[in-house]
């Protein structure tokens, strides 16, 4: 089993770990505070070109992620005026504010059974039969 070609992504990644070893080497080999910069101008200047590349190595998996990302399926389907986040946002819980006003307006047309206090497991229980009753009429019905 051979593995696939490494992407842009891992080697960017890789880049950044050893720009990450040799800064760490470094720092060893010098007998070297970690994060402090060293007072002897040739080690400063090695150990900033050495942050200068870990920069650099973060930048590039940064921008490679970027890159490399994949657009999501919407599951709106946005106006040609909804350009921005903000815009997009104001058009989504607008959609879902409507279609809940149209559940809302269809569970007025129906009346309410259901009553108050210790009569309330009875009516549920009621309002069950019924709906029993109605749902093997209409099997019947669809028999015929």
């Amino acid at each position: 089993m051979s593995k696939e070609e490494p992407t842009a992504l891992d080697t960017a990644k890789a880049a950044l770990k050893a720009a990450q070893k040799d800064h760490k080497t470094f720092y060893k080999e010098n007998n070297l505070k970690e994060g402090k910069t060293p007072k002897d101008e040739k080690l400063a200047k090695k150990a900033g070109k050495l942050e200068k590349a870990i920069t650099r190595a973060q930048a590039a998996v940064s921008a490679t992620k970027k890159e490399s990302r994949q657009p999501r399926e919407s599951k709106y389907e946005y106006p040609s005026d909804c350009v921005t986040a903000g815009d997009k946002k104001k058009y989504r819980a607008k959609t879902r504010s409507g279609s809940k006003s149209k559940e809302k307006k269809k569970d007025k047309s129906k009346p309410k059974d259901v009553k108050k206090g210790k009569k309330k497991k009875k009516a549920r229980a009621e309002v069950a039969a019924e709906e029993s009753e109605e749902s093997e009429e209409e099997e019947v019905n669809d028999e015929d």
